[in-house]
């Protein structure tokens, strides 16, 4: 099934989603959402990937707009992109924006999902790696995105319950990544548990969109991010090297709500 180029959005108003569940929800193998504009005006989650009703496999979620979803204020619970019961995702270029809580949720049992050349930017968080009952989501790469200015927790990261099995096989690698409110100049990275962070990530510093208010996320001359995301910013620029300091790998960090 493939569902391209529409604009597909879940909210009351529109007539079909009165309970406010997820939308689009995707509960089956081999879907691809592409060239789609999708949104709720902030009344719930946007794509959930694989729940207790159906297990998904080798989705693909690409070149899309996925914004303003989720109640606000943010509540912890509700992204732009939920990947809960899953295998084989891929999310690329896309752009991510404005979304009440996480960008890119990975909870509790997520599988080798791929994420790259997105912008994902201005959400309440930008990607959790996370796990609870007995899973933990692991073996995610997610590379060559600009992960910026979240609003209520960090760029990226992870949590997963006392007693719970920890993520394995998770990176994080060539990324552009930083602002934000809990960007202390790492770029906005919480202490790596459960994922690794490589050493070739730009990290805290301004990307330079053209223009972010107007949500047009092209990268003017002389970005720090030149050369990454290249599919969702239309740039052509290449990546010419980094400056950025090494993240230190730090203990478990102290437990924080889960997002369900």
């Amino acid at each position: 099934v493939t569902i391209s180029n529409l604009d597909l959005n879940g909210t009351p108003e529109q007539g079909s989603n009165d309970d406010n569940d997820p939308s689009p929800s995707i509960n089956a193998d081999n879907s691809t959402f592409t060239g789609n504009d999708v949104t709720n005006d902030h009344h719930a989650i946007c794509f959930l990937v694989g729940n207790q009703w159906g297990h998904a496999a080798n989705t693909r979620i690409e070149g899309n707009r996925i914004h303003d979803c989720g109640k606000l204020p943010a509540n912890n619970h509700e992204h732009g992109i939920y990947v809960e019961e899953s295998n084989d995702v891929e999310i690329v270029d896309n752009l991510i924006y404005a979304n009440a809580d996480r960008g890119v949720q990975l909870y509790p049992n997520a599988q080798r999902t791929h994420i790259a050349g997105n912008v994902i930017d201005g959400n309440g968080e930008g990607i959790l790696f996370s796990g609870d009952d007995g899973d933990s989501s692991n073996d995610n790469v997610v590379e060559d995105n600009i992960i910026t200015n979240s609003n209520q927790r960090n760029n990226v990261e992870s949590w997963y319950p006392e007693g719970n099995p920890i993520g394995s096989g998770n990176v994080v690698r060539n990324n552009c990544i930083g602002g934000g409110g809990r960007d202390n100049g790492n770029g906005g990275i919480a202490e790596e548990w459960g994922f690794k962070v490589a050493n070739n990530n730009v990290v805290g510093r301004n990307p330079k969109f053209a223009d972010r208010g107007a949500k047009d996320f092209r990268l003017e001359s002389g970005s720090p991010c030149a050369g990454i995301a290249n599919g969702a910013t239309r740039s052509t620029a290449t990546r010419t090297g980094t400056t950025e300091p090494t993240v230190a790998t730090n203990p478990a960090p102290a437990p924080t709500p889960a997002s369900t």
